[in-house]
């Protein structure tokens, strides 16, 4: 009888640490992400996931759905809206379909450089973060993929040339198809698993990407020329559900906060130290890289601003936080010069 007691003991007291050990965190965010599984983006989500659990012992932690598992990004939000995850990485897209205004930051040809980008997080981010909070959504901080340079088979670096090009354009990419209207273009509409093949096949022979993306993606062989300008940026963020947030302590609130934004802006260096090392990389390769002409650039930005009045006029962006962009735009190349 006594080692039937002990026995059943040992099998209680396995039982109760095995079951610490496997303990759900009390906050557990269920994040969905585009990332591939593996990627530097994912290590570093995983980081900041194994520090949380380290240092709110075991009570925050973080379940990441990579590879883009969970849908479109208007798929994820509406996983978010019912709780069946609590927070994402957002591109621009996804950001823009939260909060319509934020689309502005990514009018085509309103950023020039890495440097405007920067100035306009520093001047209107804390704006746009209270913009999400509004909606439901706890803004932990912003990740950028980069500048969107042209990379085409044959030299595209004018107007006219991009006229006679066949330039893709995922489809409901409204900014996009504004831009194309103006510039007198018709894009192919190809989801983006597909550019691989639609180049290889000549149904596209020109796509827009940070140059980091463009060797990732494989699609380097396709293509012969880089048109050095900078069309946009492609940047985003990465959100959680407001009320679970703020259901946790304080000091778990801001521990999180720390850890996204300090853990992602490492991310954000190492991912514009690789664009750059990509640039050297399909220069070396042999990819041709051509210049835009002065008179040509006056023109696409010229354009550019064109299609912008016409997403205000059409879709009901606000004006006057495109014209508080485009001031601050001014301002920063003023002191820059």
């Amino acid at each position: 009888m006594k080692k039937v007691i002990t026995t059943v003991f040992f099998c209680l007291i396995t039982l109760a640490v095995f079951g610490q050990q496997k303990k759900e965190p009390k906050y557990l965010y269920k994040i969905a992400s585009e990332v591939p599984g593996g990627s530097l983006w994912h290590k570093t989500l995983m980081e900041v996931s194994r520090e949380l659990m380290e240092k709110t012992n075991g009570e925050v932690g973080i379940r990441v759905y990579a590879g883009g598992i969970m849908g479109s990004q208007d798929a994820v939000i509406d996983k978010m809206k019912i709780g069946q995850i609590q927070g994402a990485t957002f591109s621009n897209t996804g950001m823009q379909s939260i909060y319509k205004d934020f689309g502005i930051v990514g009018f085509p040809l309103t950023l020039r450089d890495q440097g405007e980008y920067d100035y306009l997080v520093e001047k209107k981010g804390k704006f746009f973060e209270d913009e999400f909070r509004k909606r439901g959504y706890k803004f932990l901080c912003w990740t950028e993929t980069g500048p969107i340079y042209i990379y085409s088979k044959k030299q595209v670096n004018t107007i006219p040339a991009l006229q006679n090009s066949k330039p893709y354009i995922l489809p409901g990419d409204i900014i996009s198809e504004m831009l194309f209207k103006e510039l007198k273009t018709t894009p192919i509409p190809v989801q983006i698993s597909d550019i691989l093949t639609s180049l290889k096949t000549g149904q596209i022979d020109t796509v827009f990407s940070p140059p980091y993306a463009l060797l990732a993606m494989q699609w380097t062989p396709s293509v012969t020329y880089a048109t050095d300008f900078i069309i946009t940026f492609m940047v985003g963020s990465v959100m959680v559900d407001a009320k679970m947030f703020e259901s946790m302590p304080k000091e778990y609130q801001e521990l999180m906060e720390k850890l996204f934004r300090e853990k992602i802006d490492v991310l954000k260096y190492n991912v514009r130290r690789d664009n750059a090392a990509a640039q050297d990389a399909l220069r070396k390769s042999g990819i041709k890289f051509i210049e835009v002409p002065k008179d040509q650039s006056d023109a696409f930005y010229e354009i550019g601003e064109k299609a912008s009045k016409q997403l205000i006029e059409k879709y009901g962006f606000s004006n006057e936080l495109y014209q508080e962009v485009k001031m601050l735009m001014t301002e920063y190349r003023k002191n820059k010069k």
